[in-house]
Formats: C-alpha cells, structure tokens, sequence
C-alpha cells in the first residue's frame, strides 16, 4: 500500500475542506492505479471517510476492469453527482478516491458474481472453495483503470452530412455519452472498452443509441438540434497487461512513444515479431497436409475463418520469403530465416496444387504469389515447379497486353491482378532465364503498359498497382530494359524512373506530419489511403504499409532519387515504419487479447484489433524492403 501511503502524504486528510485542486494529470492515473491494485489484492475496499483525500478538477467519472488472463471478469464505474456542471468545463474539484473506491467496489462485485456462476457450472457448492478460487483469481487479475475527463459537446448543424459526426471523435481515444429518455443522466461508451470490444465508430453510436431506447435511424439527428446529446470524453488509461509486467499508460491503446524514425536495430526486432506470428499460423494437419490459418479476431478470440484462403497464404508466403531473403543479405548464414523460408516452401508446394489443379481453371492471383515466393526464395526450390508457374501466367497473355480471366477468354484481368502477375513474371525472367528471348521482351512491355496506364490515370496512379510495379521494377526493371531489342527501351526505362520518382512526392504529400486538431499524435508518419468526413482527424491504417514499400524500395535507386536528394525520402519512410509499428499486436496493447499467439500480428487500424493476414504480409514486406534498404545503403556509403 505505498501509493496509498503517498496519497495520505500528498492529499488533503478527510475533513478538510477543499476550495480549489488541480487539474487531473497522468501521475495522477498512475497512483490511482496502485491504490485500485492494493485494493482489488486485499479483495475489499475501505469505507469512504477512511479514504485518502484526492480532490482533482476535470474528472468526470472512472471505470475499472479486471481480467484474467485476458479475459474480462469484473467491471464497475463511478460517476460525478454533479455530471452535468463537469460538461464542457472543468467543473468544481472531485474526489477521485471515491469514484475510484466506488467503481472497484462494483468491479469486485462483479468478479464473486462471475466467479459464483463458473463454480456452479463446474459443480462447486463448497462457500470455502469458491472463496479460496476468488482468491487465487484476485492474485494474478490484471487491472485497468480508465479516469474520464475533458467532457464536451458535440454539436452539429441540422443541415451537415450524415456522416459529420464521424468527424468530432477519434476512435479509441475518446470516449462517448448519449442523453435520452431511458437514462437521462447518460450512458457511455469508455474508450478501451471500445478497442477491446473492437466496437468501430458506427457501432459505438448504435449501441448508446440501442440503449436510450432510439431507433438505428436516429443515427442521422444525433448531436443535432433535433436529436439526442452527444459528448465525447479523453482518459487517462493505465493497465497492466500480464501479471508480469508493470502498469503502463496507454493513449489509443498503445503505449505513448516519442515521434521519431525507426532505427536498424528498431526495424529488426519489429519484422521478427511479424514473421514468427505468420510463421506460427502454418501448421501440418494429421494427412500430413500443410495449411495456414485465418485470421484472428482478439476480441472474441477466434479464427475466423478457420484457414487462410489460397490468395492470403500465398502473399503470406511471399512476405516471409522476402523477410528471409533481406535476412540472408544482412547477416549470410542466419539459420533462423532460412529455416523459415524452407518452411514457407513446403507451403508454396502444397498451395501449388490448390491453385492450378491438373483438372480445372487456375487462380491466377495465387499462382502470381507463390511464383513471386519461388523467386524471392533464399534457399533452394524446385526449378521445375517454379517454370510450370511461370507458364500457367504466360498462358493467360492477351496479344494486345494484359491477361486474360482464363485461358481461351477475352474478358481482361483488372489492374491490380494485372500488377502482381507483371511483378511475378518479371522476377522469374531474371531468376530463370527463358529461352525465348520475346517472352522477356513482352514481360517488359506489359511493365511500361502498367505505369502508362497509372501515368494516366485522371484519378491518380493507384496504390495497389504501384506497389507491384515497385516490386517489378526492383527485382527486374533495368536487367529487363537493358536486355530487350527495342530501339527505345532504356528511354521506357528512364521514363518509369521519372514516374515513380514523382510518385514518391505525391506519396509525400499523403503522409501525416502535423499534429490532428483533434486526437492523439500517434498517426504521425502515416499515409492517408482513403479520406473520411470533412475536418476528420487523419486516419491512417495498415494499407499505410503500401506506399512505405513503394519509397523503400525506389529510394535506393540512384535513377529514382539522387544520393544528395535522399535524406527526405528516407526520413519519410522510416517514419512510415514507426507508424506501422504502432499497428502491431504487442504485450502492452494486448491486454485484453487471450490468444498469447496473436502477439507479432498487424492491427488493421489503430481502431480496428482485427489481425487479417494481409496486414501483416505486407507490413512484413515493407519493413523487410525498408532493412535492406538500410543496409545497401551503409554499405554503398561505408568507406572503401
């Protein structure tokens, strides 16, 4: 009880009066957080006049989890009397010691109720036993204390578009409370309940509107003239994510950081984590046939579905083959990345035969992955697997560029299709050399087609399509330009130089660099993919991990960007790295996560826990290009 013994030290004793305090603070969150744990250990809180004074002002309320293991347990919150003098102002000094008394007390409560009904479904009557099981969860609970504040109205005009009110709240990081008929003093919504729930932006409004006894329809009045009243709320968070670890404050779920560029040994540690969490989805099921499991929803700890599709596995893949090759380049030898590659073969040769069946139409998606994977591979493969491959995509050519949806048809992939089997076809011709010199020489074509057709684009170059071409280019683009007959094949090359050097400016422009008006600062360094509502905070999410590839692969390129001209592009994307970083899945933002295999993987958004494989290829790709970047440029910088 030492927190509690600097609360008698620091506060007011209980008697005295007080006029003024201060403002609520993060030290502030941490002592609560040990007066809350002596608490929640001991199983019983003091009654409120044996309490530390904690007078503070902008407090408005505290809400208390306890989870085992993850899992939630017991809950209780604590509201200010005088709710409505704290909205929009500070309000008059509360006394955080008793919300805070007031809200483990429900969330003790809350803990004997749950742990009553579990002993009655495992057969306990024994009153001993079940207290002794109380006990046993008490010690080894994990606390999560969030203290609202900064409570202010949301308004909008009666004629603002349905989805103005997206852009008066972050997710995550603010809270939200609805006046209506059925709980006049407000129901909330805290915001690392929102997270842990995976509740999204609608769903949040939904569920208080749900509540207040409204209709989904009245969506569309909230926080008008018309409708009910809508505040949004900032919190102090502090949990302690295992038992093993000290409490940490979490803003947006995470733990706050400085702003700053990921440096090599940052990078490293970060990519690893990555690989082993899709190393550890691949499994050899009892007929010894090799999968790759679905993607994870931490907050009702599931797979869903069961087993990656045939085109996630085979990105996947590729992402670890990419991750191993970078490895191998860095440090020649490294047994870890290699075994991890083998083991992401074995997988390449089972999806083989999933995906171009000896009786029926290939995907052609899949087949361009794992001919990719076969290519990038830093050990071994089998050559003859990889060309049989290469043929089923040079099988779907149309005369005029492009690929047909199947052999025989003249209906033409989209783009983005298009792109990833360009990038596959243009590594194989450098890994394997064809015979035929016009087969190089139309693979070539169809990667100038590419960026002519992005180049345009009266809506811009896409994203997806530039990824590939990237990747094209990297692997093959000058081997390719250098060894075709074309008269004018090196001027195609400069001019996709050209192209995606501009491209590294606009994908610039799409960085975040400010501070949000609204919202933390933790968004910083990511791209901005798709736009929300006018005045919305910026909202980055994993598909940030596309344009990163995009810079880390074309900014080691002389042609593409000058070595005196380097130091912004670079400092771009590994700003672009420490963001990405912030999506994945580690110990502290996972509190509530039960799965302990889930740690390594990459969050759609800082919102949004949803662990979709395709969020964590290509972060693996983009974080693995940004490490050999780094080092092919030390190395072309290195003295001689």
């Amino acid at each position: 009880m030492v927190w509690a013994v600097l609360l008698c030290l620091s506060w007011p004793a209980a008697g005295q009066g007080v006029d003024s305090a201060p403002p609520v603070a993060p030290e502030d969150g941490e002592v609560a957080y040990y007066l809350v744990d002596g608490w929640v250990r001991a199983g019983e809180v003091p009654e409120d006049a044996s309490l530390p004074r904690a007078p503070l002002t902008g407090v408005f309320g505290v809400y208390v989890t306890l989870r085992d293991d993850g899992q939630l347990v017991g809950s209780g919150s604590a509201l200010r009397d005088d709710l409505t003098d704290a909205i929009d102002t500070p309000g008059p000094p509360v006394d955080m010691a008793v919300l805070l008394a007031g809200a483990t007390r429900a969330a003790l409560r809350d803990l004997e109720q749950t742990q009553r009904r579990r002993a009655i479904e495992l057969g306990i009557s024994d009153p001993d036993l079940l207290a002794q099981r109380v006990r046993d969860v008490r010690a080894r609970l994990q606390i999560d204390v969030q203290i609202g504040h900064t409570l202010e109205s949301v308004v909008l005009p009666a004629d603002g578009t349905d989805d103005a009110v997206y852009a008066q709240f972050v997710p995550g990081y603010h809270g939200l409370r609805l006046t209506g008929p059925l709980m006049p003093d407000g129901d909330l919504v805290w915001p690392a309940n929102a997270l842990a729930r995976n509740s999204s932006p609608r769903s949040q409004l939904v569920q208080l509107l749900d509540r207040q006894g409204f209709e989904e329809e009245d969506l569309a009045v909230v926080a008008r003239p018309s409708g009910p009243q809508l505040e949004r709320f900032e919190v102090i968070h502090f949990v302690q994510a295992n038992p093993s670890m000290p409490p940490r404050q979490l803003i947006r779920g995470n733990v706050p950081t400085p702003r700053r560029a990921l440096d090599t040994a940052a990078l490293h540690g970060i990519t690893e984590r990555i690989a082993r969490h899709l190393d550890g989805k691949l499994e050899v099921l009892n007929d010894g046939t090799r999968v790759m499991r679905g993607p994870y929803l931490p907050s009702p700890d599931r797979v869903s579905p069961d087993l990656a599709s045939p085109r996630q596995a085979s990105l996947a893949c590729f992402a670890m083959m990419v991750q191993s090759r970078s490895a191998q380049e860095r440090m020649p030898g490294d047994r870890i990345s290699r075994v991890r590659a083998e083991r992401a073969l074995s997988l390449v040769e089972t999806l083989a035969e999933v995906v171009n069946p000896a009786n029926g139409e290939p995907r052609a998606i899949s087949v361009a992955l794992l001919l990719l994977a076969m290519t990038e591979s830093p050990v071994p493969v089998d050559a003859d697997l990889r060309d049989a491959l290469a043929e089923v995509l040079l099988g779907l050519r149309l005369e005029d560029g492009g690929y047909c949806v199947v052999s025989g048809d003249e209906r033409r992939v989209g783009r983005a299709i298009e792109a990833v089997m360009t990038a596959a076809l243009a590594s194989w011709c450098v890994a394997a050399q064809p015979d035929d010199p016009a087969v190089a020489e139309w693979v070539w074509d169809a990667m100038n087609q590419l960026a002519e057709a992005n180049a345009a684009d009266p809506s811009g170059a896409r994203l997806a399509d530039l990824t590939w071409l990237s990747v094209a280019y990297s692997r093959a683009g000058t081997q390719l330009a250098g060894q075709s007959s074309d008269p004018i094949a090196l001027d195609r090359l400069e001019r996709m130089q050209a192209f995606l050097a501009d491209q590294l400016q606009l994908l610039s422009d799409q960085q975040v660099r400010g501070v949000p008006l609204i919202g933390p600062a933790d968004v910083a360094g990511g791209y901005v993919t798709r736009t929300g509502p006018a005045g919305a905070a910026p909202d980055p999410s994993w598909e940030s991990s596309m344009p990163l590839a995009i810079v880390a692969v074309t900014v080691r390129d002389d042609a593409i960007v000058a070595p005196d001209a380097i130091f912004g592009p670079l400092l771009s994307a590994q700003l672009g790295a420490g963001f990405v970083s912030k999506l994945l899945l580690v110990e502290q933002n996972g509190y509530y996560v039960r799965d302990r295999n889930a740690i390594g993987g990459v969050r759609r958004s800082l919102w949004d826990n949803t662990l979709d494989l395709d969020c964590s290829s290509m972060a693996l790709i983009a974080l693995s290009e940004m490490q050999t970047t780094l080092h092919r440029l030390d190395q072309r910088d290195a003295p001689e």
